[in-house]
């Protein structure tokens, strides 16, 4: 039996489908998305459709959005977890990748400026010198949770995601690439947002966990050529080793971040593929929650987590052990695993 690495004392969230980790949670196993009209017109004219907050006024764009969208989720992580009001914590935050909003936006967003104002917005005791923030997409979770993980035998550290596409320029560069799901574009996605935080502990700790760590590990995709495409290669290597560290064979549960883009779900095939036996299609349930939430950039793995862990709690998961598997625009990828308490 494989060692915990770290304990999963509290979560929160908020999503287009939820004001809290467990609304989204139960929202997303009733397949409840439903994507809305947003003022932004394409490059034809026509309105979009994206996936956003309804408690969020359409007003609310860029850096300002994603701050209330971590605020609401952060809160009720640190009050799940039962922290002390005046508990400094250190927050490892995963943020979009850089280049999306104006320069004036892109600089709110690096790392300290961002969680001051986390701080300030949500109240919370957010040790800043402490804290770090990343900025590569989906996988970027990964990142901030292998930080965590070397930090919790010193107390309590927070991990988490916010990323929201709602603003102008981030919608127009889609259009632009031609990767908004509609009427022309039959493999794009849906825009959404979303935060979501966990409150990590060591593996052995005073108070009940709502789940533990088995396994992180991240890297970056060798570069493609002519010759060697190097289609889902790392992806397949991180997804073996997963198998073999945590002892899973096969995979009982697994969520995958394809969003209805060609070269994401090419990659996510061939890497089921060559994974034969350890993610088994008569024993492992897939379960792909773009489809209840749209893609959500950087928040991803965080509010994949929140629902695993939320699934666990409220016993409705499909199995008690679950690897995320996660794949940045760039060459970013990242996998961890989870385990409910009880097994």
């Amino acid at each position: 039996m494989s060692q915990a690495l770290a304990s999963v004392l509290g979560t929160g969230a908020f999503s287009p489908i939820g004001i809290d980790a467990r609304q989204t949670a139960l929202f997303a196993r009733a397949g409840k998305l439903v994507p809305r009209p947003v003022a932004f017109k394409d490059g034809r004219g026509e309105r979009m459709g994206t996936a956003r907050a309804m408690a969020l006024g359409d007003d609310i764009v860029g850096v300002d959005r994603m701050l209330d969208l971590g605020a609401r989720a952060l809160r009720e992580a640190l009050i799940r977890a039962k922290l002390a009001a005046d508990h400094k914590v250190p927050v490892l935050l995963a943020l979009p990748e850089a280049g999306r909003l104006p320069e004036e936006e892109e600089r709110r967003l690096d790392a300290t400026p961002f969680l001051t104002e986390l701080r300030e917005r949500s109240q919370c005791p957010i040790d800043v010198a402490a804290s770090r923030a990343v900025r590569f997409g989906s996988a970027g979770f990964v990142a901030v949770l292998e930080q965590a993980i070397a930090r919790v035998a010193d107390g309590p550290v927070v991990v988490g995601g916010i990323d929201s596409y709602h603003h102008a320029s981030i919608l127009k560069w889609l259009d632009t690439d031609k990767r908004v799901l509609g009427e022309v574009v039959h493999n794009g996605f849906i825009p959404s947002e979303g935060a979501a935080f966990l409150v990590l502990g060591p593996p052995k700790h005073d108070r009940p966990a709502l789940a533990k760590i088995m396994h992180v590990a991240s890297g970056l995709e060798q570069p493609k050529t002519a010759t060697e495409p190097r289609t889902a290669e790392l992806m397949t290597d991180l997804v073996r080793r997963a198998s073999e560290s945590t002892r899973w064979l096969p995979i009982p549960w697994v969520l995958c971040d394809v969003n209805g883009e060609r070269h994401r779900s090419k990659e996510w095939s061939f890497t089921n593929i060559r994974n034969r036996g350890v993610l088994d299609l008569g024993h492992t349930k897939e379960l792909r929650l773009y489809e209840d939430m749209g893609d959500l950039g950087a928040a991803t793995g965080a509010l994949y987590a929140s629902h695993i862990v939320t699934a666990f709690e409220m016993r409705f998961a499909p199995a008690e052990r679950a690897l995320v598997c996660l794949a940045s625009d760039g060459d970013a990828r990242g996998v961890f695993a989870l385990e409910a308490t009880s097994t």
